[in-house]
C-alpha cells in the first residue's frame, strides 16, 4: 500500500489553516492578559466625571445697552436699557440684567424695572423677576398714579395686561391694595385680585 506524500508547501498550509483558526482565541486570551495587566498597574482608580451638555450658546451678548421698538408708522412704542442683555437664537427671548422698560401708548408713559427681565422678539412681552416695579404717572384720563410691586411681574404691552401669581402690592393714589395674585387690564379698566386680599382706601376730599 503506497503511503500519500504530503509536500512541504502543504505541511505550511496546513499549519496555517490550524493558526488562523486559533487566532481569535489567541488574541482574546492576550486581551484578557494586557486587561488585567493594566487593572493591576493603575495605582488608583480615578472617578468618572459626568460630562455636561454644552447649553445653547447666544448668538449676541451686549453690555450697557438701549433696545428701541418702533410701529409701522414708525411711531415709538418701547425702549428697553441694561447692563446687559443675551439673546437665545433657540428659544428667541432675550435675558436681561437690570432692565428699565418704557412703554409708550396713547400719549402715556408706563414705566417697568426689576433686577432681571424676559422679554421676546417684539418686546410685546416682558417677563420682570426680582424687586419688579411698574409705574404709571398721573394723566388727565387718568389723575392717580398707579405702582405695581412683586417679585415678578409678566407684561403684555400690545394689551396693556400686567399679571403675577406672586404676592404682590398695588398703589393707586393713596390707595394701597395686597393679594396673592392678580390680573390688570387698564385698556378695559378692570382689575382681578384673589387670595389674601388687603386693603387700605383713603377718602376723596373735595375741592
Amino acid at each position: 500500500m503506497a503511503k500519500s506524500s504530503v509536500t512541504p508547501w502543504q505541511r505550511l498550509r496546513q499549519a496555517g489553516d490550524f493558526a488562523l483558526a486559533w487566532l481569535p482565541m489567541l488574541l482574546l486570551v492576550a486581551g484578557l492578559l494586557w486587561s488585567v495587566w493594566l487593572v493591576r498597574s493603575t495605582p488608583s482608580v480615578v472617578p468618572l466625571v459626568a460630562m455636561k451638555i454644552p447649553s445653547q450658546e447666544a448668538d449676541y451678548d451686549v453690555r450697557v445697552f438701549t433696545l428701541k421698538t418702533f410701529d409701522l408708522q414708525g411711531r415709538l412704542k418701547s425702549s428697553m436699557t441694561g447692563a446687559s442683555a443675551v439673546h437665545s437664537p433657540q428659544a428667541l427671548i432675550t435675558m436681561v440684567e437690570k432692565p428699565k422698560v418704557w412703554i409708550y401708548k396713547e400719549g402715556r408713559v408706563t414705566t417697568a424695572t426689576a433686577n432681571q427681565a424676559l422679554a421676546n422678539e417684539d418686546g410685546s412681552q416682558v417677563q420682570l423677576m426680582g424687586k419688579a416695579v411698574i409705574q404709571r404717572d398721573p394723566s388727565a384720563d387718568e389723575p392717580e398714579a398707579f405702582e405695581i410691586r412683586s417679585e415678578f411681574l409678566h407684561l403684555f404691552a400690545n394689551t396693556d395686561v400686567v399679571q403675577t401669581d406672586l404676592p404682590v402690592d398695588i398703589f393707586r393714589g393713596d390707595n394701597h391694595f395686597k393679594a396673592n395674585s392678580m390680573k390688570a387690564d387698564n385698556l378695559n379698566q378692570w382689575l382681578v385680585m384673589k387670595g389674601r386680599v388687603k386693603a387700605v382706601l383713603h377718602p376723596k376730599h373735595e375741592k
